[in-house]
């Protein structure tokens, strides 16, 4: 199993996002964005997982698959049990190794009171079936996105998001970018590594090619390239002045429910990151129009400010807003992903970002 993990590892720590930066061909690429592939896993795989670790009653089906780029979600009950199983769709291709990172990040949520699914097993190895898998318990309670488009409604659960956020970012790592995991055994006892040295190190992995991708995409033209280069030079950058802390590296609606009025919890935990606090709220506030971000950045600043010396940086949220927005606009164009008309495109938040660098303060 080891050097299944290690060639994962190997490829993350080249990588600035793992669906953006995937080592494979864009034609490959943008055959994900079917929901049905010939190498899809099948219903008869993820039955053939669950029972094989779970055997001596029938497990039904509770709903239809979930198709998301990477993986296929599966959902069955039996009794009082509900479980989930996450199979790669590409275990011919590249390592699902980030299936780990949900099980590495647990005991750290636990031992914080922070709510989260049940990680039963996970297996890269394939020795038992031709997929990589996860097997978890189902999440609680009901999905943020149901209320994407009703303001009156997720305010108050934008609250309890930025309070569990707040929580979340005081659990203190080591290192930055990616975490770093060498074996299968994992406790609260287990220091939370990043896979880089320096924070900077990792965000400013990949940026060319991100850069370039925009620009030969018509996304950004010749001046804001050269202006996103130069606030991105390295000699100017400064460090954040804090410790790394775990970030969850992709907290929108879809990864996020609530168990009721005060309770929430995020699944989906492969983008898991040791960094600086401000980059997930600049991810959160990348999936959001602008009008909730203040609510949220309040309830966020006055909870992580009751047990932390925490500074919001304007300088420095902007900056991580705009690597956001500069690698989610290469995403949308290596897997040929048509902007959503009911929401600002990724490239509209490079110029957003840009103008905010220039003097513009939230």
């Amino acid at each position: 199993m080891n050097s299944i993990l290690d060639q994962y590892l190997d490829s993350r720590k080249r990588q600035f996002m793992l669906k953006a930066d995937i080592c494979l061909p864009d034609l490959r690429l943008r055959e994900l964005r079917s929901t049905v592939l010939k190498s899809d896993p099948a219903e008869a795989d993820a039955r053939q997982i669950l029972t094989s670790h779970f055997p001596g009653g029938t497990w039904s089906r509770l709903r239809e698959p979930a198709t998301g780029t990477l993986c296929k979600v599966f959902f069955y009950g039996r009794n009082n049990e509900q479980l989930a199983v996450r199979v790669g769709r590409l275990s011919a291709d590249v390592v699902h190794g980030s299936l780990f990172c949900d099980r590495v990040v647990q005991p750290k949520l636990q031992n914080a009171g922070l709510p989260s699914p049940s990680i039963l097993v996970v297996d890269c190895t394939r020795s038992k079936c031709p997929f990589d898998f996860q097997i978890a318990t189902i999440a609680a309670g009901d999905i943020y996105s149901r209320f994407d488009d009703n303001d009156e409604l997720l305010g108050p659960k934008l609250d309890h998001l930025a309070r569990y956020l707040a929580r979340l970012h005081n659990i203190v790592c080591t290192g930055y970018g990616p975490l770093q995991f060498e074996d299968q055994t994992f406790n609260d006892a287990d220091e939370l590594r990043g896979l880089h040295s320096g924070w900077w190190d990792y965000v400013c992995l990949k940026l060319e090619d991100h850069i370039s991708i925009c620009r030969e995409a018509s996304r950004i033209n010749e001046v804001e390239t050269e202006r996103i280069r130069s606030v991105f030079d390295r000699e100017l950058l400064e460090e954040p002045d804090c410790t790394p802390r775990l970030l969850h590296g992709d907290p929108g609606n879809h990864n996020i429910f609530f168990l009721d009025p005060d309770l929430v919890t995020l699944i989906d935990w492969e983008d898991a990151l040791a960094g600086d606090p401000l980059f997930d709220v600049a991810m959160w506030a990348s999936f959001q129009p602008e009008r909730r971000w203040k609510r949220f950045f309040d309830a966020y600043s006055v909870k992580r400010r009751s047990t932390s010396n925490f500074r919001f940086r304007s300088d420095h949220f902007w900056l991580y807003y705009l690597r956001i927005a500069l690698y989610k606009t290469a995403h949308r164009v290596r897997f040929s992903v048509p902007d959503r008309p009911d929401r600002m495109s990724p490239s509209l938040r490079i110029q957003r970002a840009l103008r905010a660098l220039d003097g513009v303060e939230i």
